[in-house]
């Protein structure tokens, strides 16, 4: 069974899962004929949890799966609903540091093409994966035990990526809190009676030079504090806490935005290895003043080293405004 584990020296949670140990490796990724999400392969499928028809060969458009190697787990003595930290699991040694691993781990098969990378995606399929995202959030956040839902993608084996059919990944359970990031947002809002990301748009359009693309209900930037080269930031104009919530029109805006800006990418920096997270607001805060959802993708393109390990502080090696420069233009140039 997977568990959270708190280091009692930084208040830090990491979640230790040995079942992920046993995903198949890179070189396996690469090997269309033994990929489980293509169709005919149907045999080597744990399950399907939902199936998105089509009119196409082979019938469906995208898949939803329970992860063959979860990261959390449906097991017995998972928390009660609004379970805290402090349940230790019987044979750990610092109780009040641990917390059961339980939850549901996802995948959703996002084509039936091995090679349809979503950057080079029609605006429809985009959209598709993105109602079926708000739809696996809705029905997740409703479950007993589940506090959070995570969504994301990542694609190449430099970011994570297992194999290398085009799929993303949705992660739900009592998931520990974010910790000082959300409570520096939670002070700032409780300070100045404003949501801090709705403060920083205001802020970034008025500015221009790390702003990417804007839409009339959503923007693409390159934060100002971006942790790694051409790190762009999809977020909505106006305040929306959760994603979930999301309606039609918004998914169907927000698809062309996150098409054009994944394509920004792949022909500014030659279809670069990425990930890419939806932070949305937590069960019970859909309407809390101080979250603000947003898709945060990031380009593989650097690797930690010493200095980042011995502060917690990521060296950018490139200038934000200068990466929103070489964005704006490669979009152009499409």
């Amino acid at each position: 069974m997977s568990e959270f584990r708190r280091d009692p020296t930084s208040g830090a949670w990491v979640l230790v899962a040995p079942e992920r140990a046993r995903r198949p490796g890179a070189a396996e990724a690469g090997r269309a004929g033994a990929c489980p999400f293509c169709p005919g392969n149907e045999s080597l499928l744990p399950g399907i949890l939902e199936e998105w028809p089509s009119a196409e060969p082979p019938g469906w458009a995208l898949r939803v799966l329970p992860n063959r190697f979860p990261a959390l787990t449906e097991e017995p003595g998972a928390p009660a609903e609004g379970a805290l930290p402090g349940n230790a699991l019987p044979g750990n040694t610092l109780p009040g540091n641990t917390l059961p691993g339980f939850g549901y781990h996802e995948v959703i098969v996002e084509t039936p093409d091995h090679e349809g990378e979503l950057a080079h995606a029609p605006h429809g399929r985009i959209e598709s994966l993105l109602r079926c995202y708000r739809a696996r959030m809705q029905g997740l956040l409703e479950r007993p035990g589940v506090s959070r839902v995570v969504v994301f993608r990542n694609r190449g084996p430099r970011a994570g990526a297992s194999l290398a059919h085009p799929h993303s990944q949705v992660v739900a359970g009592a998931l520990p809190a974010a910790g000082p990031a959300d409570d520096w947002a939670r002070a700032r809002q409780a300070a100045s009676g404003r949501c801090p990301t709705c403060e920083m748009i205001e802020r970034e359009l008025a500015d221009g030079r790390r702003v990417v693309e804007a839409t009339p209900a959503f923007v693409a930037l390159v934060p100002f504090a971006a942790t790694v080269p051409c790190e762009l930031w999809l977020l909505p104009r106006r305040h929306r806490a959760c994603f979930a919530r999301s309606e039609d029109g918004a998914l169907g805006e927000f698809a062309g935005l996150l098409g054009r800006s994944l394509g920004r990418l792949a022909a500014a920096l030659e279809d670069p290895p990425y990930n890419y997270a939806l932070d949305s607001a937590p069960a019970g805060e859909a309407e809390a003043p101080h979250r603000h959802w947003r898709l945060r993708l990031v380009p593989e393109l650097v690797r930690p080293g010493g200095f980042e390990l011995a502060t917690g502080i990521a060296i950018d090696p490139a200038s934000p405004e200068a990466d929103a420069d070489r964005l704006r233009r490669a979009g152009n140039a499409g």
